[in-house]
């Protein structure tokens, strides 16, 4: 138990209250750090007071949100074939802010791909200074410095003149070179950032519209589903005005790019 690890996850938003219980009780069983957690599904469902196929569903949930990650860790004094997953919570491996955004700055290290099953994601505390992406929001800035300090990248000179989809496509395509076990993340908190530089009225993405994002991340990679947004945004999905800054309609705008270039292809 995790007196540390609790306290930050008491100001999390979660996507919904059972899906909080369910990282509440992941942290009841973390280390300071946040890691080496791995109570069994029936011992969260105990704890939020749900059926075990709720905590799954929750559990699904929490890792497209960014706010757990599957660890490399495994308990040695269990047999191979009956070791459990074992969780990383994100947030109790990095400071919030006061909107309880807990997108983790990445760090070269272990992560978590649609195809790699287990991974641990390192953070790094700094606060970034304006760099070359421009005015961006914090998780851009901070990936971008990330970039540059730990992995000598060098962005364009004239990236900060470039349209905004430009700049974080080149971001988004960069960290997806050098930290590739860390994609699924980093295109979760760059999209949920150029959607907030986009349109800085619009309606912030809910939850359930970020699942669903992190569904097509998971199937087409990052940057194609960057660049799905970025077209939705521009013919403001092809709907009615209205909908222009409508998340859910932008969002199914982009899934039926993404899908009739699959099916092009």
């Amino acid at each position: 138990m995790s007196i540390e690890a609790i306290a930050k996850t008491l100001h999390v938003t979660a996507p919904d209250p059972r899906s909080k219980l369910v990282l509440l009780g992941l942290a009841n069983h973390a280390d300071s750090h946040g890691g080496h957690a791995w109570p069994s599904v029936a011992t969260l469902a105990a704890y939020a007071d749900c059926s075990e196929r709720t905590v799954q569903r929750c559990l699904r949930t929490l890792e497209d949100e960014g706010l757990i990650v599957r660890a490399d860790w495994q308990p040695d004094h269990i047999r191979i074939d009956r070791r459990p997953v074992c969780y990383q919570i994100t947030v109790a491996r990095n400071d919030t802010d006061a909107r309880g955004d807990t997108h983790d700055t990445p760090h070269d290290g272990r992560g978590v791909t649609s195809e790699v099953e287990r991974g641990d994601t390192c953070v790094t505390r700094t606060v970034s200074e304006p760099t070359p992406v421009g005015t961006q929001p914090s998780y851009a800035k901070r990936l971008a410095q990330t970039l540059q300090s730990e992995h000598d990248w060098q962005p364009p000179d004239d990236l900060g003149s470039q349209p905004l989809h430009t700049r974080y496509r080149t971001l988004l395509a960069a960290a997806a070179r050098l930290l590739p076990d860390q994609q699924h993340n980093i295109a979760m908190g760059v999209i949920a950032d150029y959607w907030k530089a986009a349109d800085p009225d619009s309606t912030p993405l809910p939850p359930p519209t970020r699942s669903h994002l992190g569904r097509l991340v998971r199937r087409y990679g990052g940057v194609a589903v960057l660049d799905a947004i970025g077209e939705a945004l521009q013919w403001g999905a092809g709907a009615r005005p209205e909908d222009q800054s409508d998340p859910r309609a932008l969002t199914k705008y982009a899934t039926a790019v993404l899908t009739r270039q699959e099916v092009a292809a």
